[in-house]
């Protein structure tokens, strides 16, 4: 659209003008995080990549963003992104992760010491549900139908939209969740997220990149 505009890879960022000051050779600076990194609500030149990249420009630093945030996120999902990316030969200067409100959601709606993403149960159940009910390979009509159907049944929009499953040893698509106190859900979830920024230091350090990370508030505090 007019405003917001996506490769297969990135969210289009603000480009500054070439440098007439310096034939240095740009930094390449890539963000990851959730829909707050992604821009939800905010014009592809004026998101928080978008907005780096002015700075530097305004400071006369050659930069080059890019915004691989995407909503729902967790940090363990960017981490393997960050890998995907690295394995097809691309490297940076910089990477910035800015995590925290989907690592507490997801604990929230499917309370799991391992990690996990938002709408993960769904899919499962999903898949559980296709498979306990279908003893055939069914024809291709057949199967698109039934799986359109399984998804009404398992998609779990309470999930989607954030909101707690209200009886969390209740199973909800196909799969069992275990009761947990909001101290065990933020202990899983500040546990998960410390294993994915050593696997991220770890990656950052092999290919010469710094890594810079960020936890969003809350509007309650930190």
């Amino acid at each position: 659209s007019e405003y917001l505009n996506t490769t297969d890879e990135e969210r289009r960022s603000y480009e500054p003008a070439p440098s007439a000051t310096t034939d240095d050779a740009p930094l390449r600076v890539a963000f990851f995080g959730g829909s707050t990194m992604f821009g939800v609500g905010q014009r592809d030149e004026h998101t928080i990549p978008s907005e780096v990249a002015r700075i530097a420009e305004d400071a006369g630093v050659p930069i080059e963003v890019h915004n691989y945030g995407l909503p729902g996120w967790v940090s363990w999902q960017e981490l393997q992104y960050f890998e995907r990316l690295l394995a097809a030969g691309e490297e940076y200067d910089l990477v910035v992760f800015y995590d925290g409100f989907n690592e507490l959601l997801v604990q929230g709606t499917g309370y799991s010491v391992d990690p996990t993403h938002l709408g993960a149960d769904v899919m499962a159940g999903m898949a559980a549900d296709y498979h306990d009910r279908h003893e055939v390979e069914p024809g291709l009509t057949d199967g698109l139908a039934d799986l359109a159907d399984a998804y009404r049944r398992n998609s779990g929009v309470a999930l989607l939209l954030g909101k707690a499953d209200p009886d969390p040893g209740s199973a909800q698509g196909g799969i069992q969740h275990a009761a947990a106190t909001p101290e065990d859900q933020a202990a899983a979830a500040l546990d998960v997220y410390g294993r994915a920024v050593d696997l991220v230091r770890a990656l950052a350090r092999e290919h010469g990149t710094e890594a810079r990370f960020f936890w969003q508030p809350q509007r309650s505090g930190w």
